[in-house]
């Protein structure tokens, strides 16, 4: 095929070779990863929990969110014992049109929106997680969409039919990951930052709140058979703030061993009969649920030095690469250590943009990329908490490597890739000069 044959469909989103490649790849990756590997389950928890809404109609737990194990539950009454994989088959194919798209929006052209969406279908944990039990392609799809309703509406502005659904999104992001509820500003920012008027703007922050707590309290109620809000936010606080969370986390790569060591340190057991269960709501304890915020607090409060360090080993781990399941150099952890790579890369990227100067989108990215990483900071912490926010970077990346003066160069080239194609979105690409 020549060259210059090649350069016009990868420059051209409206051609069947581009989306053949683009929605072709996930899918076969997605059939490859069901028909090759056996169903994983990281979290035996959501197994539990899947058995006994497909027994009950619904599920007892109120210690952690329900959200994703209620979703894999209807999936499997709807499709069958492979609902699973066709549910997040699906998450993951929308995932990686959604990153296009995202890249679309920012003004990436069609040639590195491609690239953009192709570096998201060969993220290695995305069409693994298809036959794994855990939700990893769940929370992905939700914060890329999400992210996306947030550069739409600075765009567009805050159309009742977008802030309804990005309500949604935000509201079903919440249920499954509370902490996503410091991502608040930036949707606030994203409707006060159009120029409609100030009335609407109210408006539409009004029917977002609304129609964001309404889905969690929907979701949450369905999953449950009454509404409740998930308890774990005390447990994570004290896992991350005790005096044996730096020995978990290096040891581990998470701080959740640290709750029994300090429990067992003070006399007292986890499991044992301690601190006495409200039998009402099983997982759910209010006395240990004070006792975990008083000694998080306390610790805070007597070690601050110990706290910085915390919080550094904590940032360590978060960006470290996922090495749970595999350990050491080998086949399977090469692509582990890759995806390791994603964040790192983007801010050497950024590193470079910021000689030239921020656009809006440059700083949509970053704000993201601090309100999804500081609940991780103050809380409990884990490397595969990366990954939606390795995927949502990808879009950025892309414009970043677009953006670049090396790549700007070799488009001011004659015989580089054609001159003639436009961002489309919503500005003309600007002459090289």
């Amino acid at each position: 095929m020549h060259a210059s044959h090649v350069h016009s469909w990868l420059d051209d989103d409206r051609s069947i070779g581009y989306w053949v490649l683009l929605l072709g790849t996930p899918l076969v990756l997605a059939l490859v990863a069901s028909l090759v590997t056996q169903v994983a389950m990281p979290d035996p928890a959501f197994l539990e929990y899947v058995q006994e809404y497909l027994r009950t109609g619904h599920i007892a737990e109120v210690a952690i969110p329900l959200e994703y194990a209620w979703l894999i539950a209807l999936s499997i009454k709807a499709l069958g014992q492979h609902g699973m994989e066709i549910l997040q088959a699906a998450m993951y194919v929308l995932t990686v049109v959604a990153v296009w798209k995202l890249a679309r929006r920012i003004e990436v052209r069609s040639r590195y929106a491609l690239m953009a969406g192709l570096m998201t279908a060969l993220y290695p944990q995305l069409p693994a997680s298809v036959v794994k039990l855990w939700d990893v392609d769940f929370s992905v799809f939700v914060m890329v969409v999400l992210l996306l309703c947030i550069v739409l509406i600075v765009q567009m502005g805050p159309r009742i039919p977008l802030v309804i659904g990005t309500g949604i999104v935000f509201g079903c992001g919440m249920a499954e990951r509370p902490n996503m509820l410091l991502l608040l500003p930036l949707l606030v920012y994203a409707i006060f930052a159009s120029h409609t008027r100030w009335r609407w703007r109210v408006l539409a922050l009004i029917v977002g709140g609304a129609v964001s707590a309404g889905t969690l309290v929907a979701v949450n109620t369905l999953a449950h058979g009454s509404f409740f809000l998930s308890g774990n936010g005390p447990y994570n606080f004290a896992q991350g703030h005790n005096e044996f969370t730096v020995e978990a986390l290096l040891q581990n790569q998470s701080s959740e061993p640290s709750v029994s060591l300090f429990m067992k340190a003070e006399g007292l057991s986890y499991q044992g009969a301690d601190i006495i269960a409200d039998p009402k709501f099983p997982g759910f304890n209010p006395r240990l649920q004070r006792y975990f915020i008083h000694h998080g607090l306390e610790y805070i409060r007597n070690h601050p030095i110990n706290e910085v360090k915390i919080a550094a080993v904590k940032l360590y781990i978060f960006l470290s690469p996922y090495l749970r399941l595999h350990r050491g150099l080998s086949l399977w952890t090469i692509p582990v250590y890759a995806m390791a790579m994603v964040i790192p890369g983007w801010l050497v990227l950024l590193l470079q943009k910021s000689r030239r100067g921020f656009d809006l989108y440059d700083r949509i990215f970053i704000a993201t990329a601090v309100l999804y990483v500081l609940p991780f900071l103050l809380t409990a912490v884990d490397p595969r908490y990366q990954f939606p926010l390795d995927i949502a970077l990808l879009a950025h990346i892309a414009k970043l490597i677009e953006d670049h003066p090396s790549m700007s160069a070799q488009e001011a080239h004659p015989h580089q890739a054609d001159a003639t194609a436009s961002k489309g979105y919503p500005q003309e690409v600007p002459e090289c000069k």
